[in-house]
């Protein structure tokens, strides 16, 4: 009977390594978010007209 060969154990350096680019990529991937919302508001306030007064005002249950 022939045995499939067996990888090498992970080192502990490759772990770090792998654990490092994870939580690297997750910061990446909240970063790109928070910007994306942040973006998206900003287009949103300036394209429509006076925007935040109006958000402002229906807030404070004014009609605007």
């Amino acid at each position: 009977m022939v045995l499939p060969e067996q990888a090498p154990p992970c080192s502990h350096s490759t772990l770090v390594i792998d654990y490092v680019f994870f939580y690297w990529l997750l910061c990446m991937i909240q970063v790109i978010s928070i910007v994306a919302y942040h973006l998206f508001l900003n287009i949103y306030l300036s394209l429509s007209r006076d925007g935040f007064l109006i958000i402002y005002a229906k807030a404070q249950n004014h009609d605007y």
